[in-house]
């Protein structure tokens, strides 16, 4: 008894490390990570310092060409043909022409083209045919970029690196560029029509350590190669996604010529008086609740002294009290034109288009009411107007939802209905969610227990080993549907939420560590059974009087 106790134990050690050991493992690829995107605020900050006009221009094409220089050093730029990567080391030989198109700011927009399967094209040709319509392409991007008063850096083959004083300059002359091949009436263009990817990127200038230096060619490579990427949805299909409002937090910034930040305080948060509101700028704000995360039918608070994140600011990096909201939302249906127009505000409420019947400029349009929910770490929120009745209810939760037990939503949905004087039956109790969970709690512990008698019964498993293929295929099939078990929990299933498990240890660390626990103790489970089979010798079968 006291030896069986004893392998137990031992069991139960090696299971928890090897969960322990994942976890930890994936926290310290989540602090990797935060620690990337408090490196990139701090560039953000760095490049948004006010710098001298004419110095700031002549320190950002040194480190133009600094950053060209590495990208061909760490090819970055090989994703891209390798004309375009010869490009980078060209640079260093324009700076005179490249710092009569820097913006006063110091920033430069450049603009990298080359033809789609050129190679393909010019072997299918030959070189002299491909000559006469590498040249009829060159002189019509050339015309292209004359008229918009770019600046040809270099070309290579069939590519071309251009440099312009402004964004819109370059994406007037992208789009020059794919309408005239379009329409060319070029004899040469129109018997081999070609298909040109661009790219384009505008860099700020980073110091650091008496040294500056950017991404800008490294990022105008990095769009150019997005040309060869297929899109996940068909035209005119919709799907959510924060990434379109980070992209749209850089379109406020260089439309208004100023960061995300200020611009949301001086012309949102300022002009309606929400003195309770912030835009994350990535500092501690003690004033700020303490969120809670789910942690097996309780919550735990989280650390009070996290930082706001401000990349993510435009996705949902708006701090603010029920009360700022709740005037943000009488503005919204007020029907006067304040911060926006009466016009706007009612666009903003409508369907976007049959490929979003269901979702207008940033509110979901469900009949007569217009929602919005939004989760972080620890913090769940939901805004509901009906603009017809002028009636609006926000509610703002300091705590995460939890799988079947612990959860906010009823909570979130109840009190909304209240407020607009609706009925509120609710979702019933979420039995399967919560038998899930049961389940992902029983299962470590039933395979602690299946190895506990894989020791017991260690003899047996030796036995199989002489079984033939049936008995090798017993031992070693075990070890592939556990893999395959662990794949769907720590890759598929949070996949089907939409988020790596990293993010869901974030958001609902109890069930990130039972999926992680789950996967770990099967495979391990499934590896003591063949280490027990192959590490001594079967006892002999008895062979009787």
């Amino acid at each position: 008894m006291t030896s069986t106790l004893a392998v137990l134990c031992a069991l139960l050690a090696v299971a928890l490390v090897v969960a322990v050991t994942t976890v930890a493992r994936l926290r310290r690829r989540l602090a990797v990570s935060e620690a990337m995107v408090r490196q990139l605020e701090e560039d953000l900050d760095a490049a948004l310092r006010p710098r001298p006009p004419v110095s700031s221009a002549e320190r950002a094409m040194r480190a133009l060409v600094g950053t060209a220089a590495r990208v061909r050093e760490r090819g970055v730029a090989g994703m891209l043909s390798a004309s375009l990567d010869d490009l980078a080391t060209w640079a260093s030989d324009e700076q005179s022409d490249i710092l009569q198109v820097a913006a006063p700011d110091g920033t430069v927009t450049l603009l990298f083209s080359d033809i789609e399967d050129s190679t393909a094209l010019n072997d299918r040709l030959g070189d002299k045919a491909w000559v006469r319509v590498l040249a009829s392409h060159d002189a019509l991007v050339r015309a292209m970029v004359d008229k918009r008063r770019g600046r040809v850096v270099k070309t290579a083959g069939d590519s071309f690196m251009v440099a312009f004083r402004e964004p819109v300059a370059a994406v007037l002359a992208a789009r020059g560029i794919q309408r005239a091949l379009a329409r060319t009436l070029d004899p040469r263009l129109r018997l081999t029509p070609v298909r040109v990817r661009i790219g384009i990127h505008t860099g700020t200038v980073i110091s650091r350590d008496g040294d500056y230096f950017g991404r800008n060619v490294a990022m105008a490579a990095r769009v150019a190669a997005l040309a060869d990427v297929d899109p996940a949805h068909a035209p005119g299909e919709w799907e959510y996604s924060n990434t379109n409002y980070q992209l749209l937090g850089r379109v406020v910034e260089v439309a208004g010529a100023e960061s995300f930040e200020d611009y949301v305080t001086e012309h949102v948060l300022d002009p309606l008086e929400m003195s309770d509101s912030f835009v994350s700028d990535g500092r501690v704000h003690p004033e700020m609740v303490t969120g809670h995360r789910p942690w097996f039918w309780t919550k735990r608070p989280m650390a009070s002294d996290r930082p706001t994140q401000r990349l993510t600011a435009p996705q949902g990096g708006v701090v603010a009290s029920a009360r700022d909201v709740a005037r943000y939302l009488q503005v919204l249906m007020n029907g006067r034109d304040d911060v926006l127009s009466a016009e706007d505000k009612a666009l903003m409420m409508r369907s976007a288009g049959p490929g979003s019947p269901y979702y207008g400029l940033g509110w979901v349009v469900d009949r007569d009411t217009v929602w919005h929910t939004g989760t972080s770490p620890g913090v769940e929120t939901q805004a509901t107007m009906e603009p017809a009745r002028r009636r609006g209810v926000v509610v703002l939760v300091n705590a995460g939802s939890g799988t079947g037990f612990a959860e906010t939503t009823r909570l979130r949905e109840a009190v909304t209905a209240a407020g607009l004087g609706r009925e509120y039956a609710g979702p019933g109790r979420r039995w399967g969610q919560q038998v899930l969970f049961l389940s992902l709690v029983l299962l470590p512990l039933g395979y602690l227990v299946t190895m506990v008698w894989a020791w017991r019964h260690r003899e047996q498993l030796r036995r199989k080993r002489r079984q033939g293929f049936s008995g090798r295929f017993s031992l070693w099939f075990p070890l592939l549907t556990t893999g395959a078990a662990a794949w769907v929990m720590v890759v598929l299933v949070p996949g089907l939420y939409g988020s790596p498990i990293r993010n869901i240890l974030l958001f609902s660390p109890d069930l990130g560590l039972l999926l992680v626990s789950g996967a770990a103790t099967g495979v391990a489970w499934a590896a003591l059974r063949l280490l027990l089979a192959h590490a001594g010798r079967s006892a002999p079968a008895s062979t009787g009087p």
